[in-house]
């Protein structure tokens, strides 16, 4: 029975990855190969990024004989991402699953349905912290070495920190819908939650360098990394071979992960069937304002996106990651700025540096991207209606440019001002980055048309999972990267108003076959769908 519980799970994963348009009909070779590639060029990309930043730290530990840092730091961001990433992953899988009633009516033990989706989500976690231990352990052994009780230490943490961090996203997603059951708007407690989350990792990050001894008069000292307790004790027992340390590190994973889940299984049943807390809506006769048609579609666009906490997390992401970097880097500024005072090809970069950063993180939102693939069931009513395929698809790309553009300006304008970015450049900086806005918009509404996914049961599949989705996020960073190529190619050669003009441009002229397809054969495409 739990064998087939557990491949009915992996199937339905593989169908919400590989699945096309109609159910039962798998996406074409060239879309799945499409979707690989730009897969593995997100997942290589952070791999080198990683190694990179652990091969100068190995390089440092080497030198200072703290042979234990360079995991130390692995474990704290392998761990922390392992949680941010699939905290609510599991909050959907375990407690707000849309199946759970009905597999509770089956004659199945309710602890397999429980075991069976945290063996996933277990797998997700594992595939997160292989991108950061993987090349940490690599480079370790090639720059440090193991000894061998250190390499196997290194293995068997390496299969613990998983089990760790699932409980904490278990019990953390517990205690998430438990607040979100009692408070009426369930998609404003989910989405500030997250954001604090998010706040609290990314800053987290950011802070890291706190933990480090003395930099200064040529002395590097990384003492500091002591004091994390636990992420030094698993280094400390790969990195000198320490029992005493791997001892209590497994004693806690192995704990905590038993206790995790005797709790959550005892209650798993009053958990999944206990709706508690939200008031009985009062209704209000009122006169409705009669709208035109485009303004009664956005209406409904602007609703449908701040009453699902799925959407706003995963479509509108970057707005967060842009803000809080900006933010962050803000705070850093004035060490910046020192070194680009004694380097003048620096301060001469620092303009598209800004551009860089703003421009990176503001591509990841996806507004537009599911917007179709959300309609599902009610898209009938939009293709029978005497409305214009146009005016339904630039609804669609007002409400991503709406959303999205605020973000953009505050984020924008937080760098200019703490990295003291002249007028002119300010005002050109932030129009790239709104053209880039719209140019997201267009992108993500002509991949929703093109590849629609209408096969989900929960919406937390349309707006995460499918081909519109992924290329729509991969495609505007990997356009994003070539931008910051060319504002740093004109910017040595001319100057970073000539770069910025011609990042305007660009994106102008990606949008206008996209603008001129939506107000001529789009209206056929859009009527041809089915759900």
């Amino acid at each position: 029975m739990f064998k087939t519980l557990l491949k009915s799970r992996f199937t339905a994963w593989g169908v919400s990855m590989f699945a096309g348009n109609k159910k039962g009909k798998t996406r074409t070779k060239g879309a799945t190969i499409a979707l690989a590639i730009m897969f593995c060029v997100l997942v290589l990309f952070l791999i080198f990024s990683l190694s990179i930043m652990f091969y100068g730290i190995a390089e440092l530990s080497l030198y200072t004989g703290e042979v234990y840092a360079m995991l130390t730091i692995a474990s704290i961001v392998a761990v922390a991402l392992c949680i941010v990433g699939s905290i609510f992953a599991t909050k959907t899988q375990i407690f707000d699953s849309k199946d759970n009633e009905f597999l509770l009516s089956m004659p199945i033990p309710p602890n397999y349905i429980f075991l069976s989706r945290l063996v996933l989500l277990l797998l997700v976690n594992y595939g997160l912290e292989a991108l950061v231990m993987l090349p940490a352990i690599i480079i370790h052994a090639v720059i440090i070495g193991f000894s061998p009780i250190g390499a196997i230490f290194a293995f068997l943490i390496f299969i613990l920190i998983p089990f760790f961090t699932l409980s904490l996203s278990a019990l953390c997603a517990w205690g998430v819908s438990i607040i979100a059951s009692k408070i009426k708007n369930k998609t404003l407690v989910t989405t500030v939650l997250f954001v604090v989350i998010m706040t609290v990792y990314l800053l987290g990050c950011g802070s890291l360098g706190v933990l480090f001894g003395s930099f200064e008069e040529g002395t590097v000292s990384f003492a500091g990394l002591k004091n994390t307790a636990i992420f030094y004790w698993m280094a400390s027992a790969a990195s000198l071979g320490n029992y005493l340390n791997f001892i209590i590190f497994a004693l806690i994973c192995i704990a905590l992960a038993l206790s995790t889940y005797l709790l959550l299984n005892h209650f798993f049943i009053s958990i999944i069937t206990t709706h508690k807390g939200a008031p009985v809506a009062k209704i209000k006769s009122k006169e409705e304002k009669v709208n035109s048609v485009k303004t009664a579609l956005f209406k409904k666009e602007i609703r449908r996106f701040f009453t699902s906490s799925a959407y706003i997390l995963n479509a509108g992401i970057g707005n967060l990651l842009g803000v809080l970097f900006s933010v962050i880097l803000a705070l850093n500024s004035q060490e910046f700025l020192q070194i680009a005072q004694s380097e003048p090809v620096i301060s001469k970069l620092i303009p598209v540096f800004v551009l860089l950063v703003s421009m990176f993180f503001f591509s990841m939102n996806i507004v537009s991207a599911p917007s179709i693939s959300l309609e599902n069931n009610n898209l009938w009513i939009l293709q029978s209606a005497p409305i214009r395929a146009r005016d339904v698809l630039m609804a669609k790309v007002k409400t991503h440019i709406t959303i999205s553009t605020p973000c953009a300006l505050v984020g924008t304008l937080i760098l200019v001002i703490s990295y003291k970015i002249d007028a002119l450049v300010s005002v050109l900086i932030l129009l790239a980055n709104l053209s880039l806005v719209v140019f997201t918009a267009f992108f993500g509404m002509l991949l929703g048309l093109k590849f629609p996914k209408f096969d989900w049961l929960n919406e937390n599949v349309a707006v995460k999972q499918g081909f519109a989705v992924f290329g729509a996020l991969m495609g505007g960073m990997l356009w994003s990267v070539i931008l910051i190529a060319v504002a740093f190619l004109f910017t040595v050669l001319v100057n970073i108003i000539l770069a910025a003009i011609t990042v305007i441009i660009l994106n102008l002229i990606m949008c206008l076959p996209i603008y001129l397809y939506f107000n001529g054969k789009a209206e056929k495409t859009f009527k041809l769908l089915k759900q």
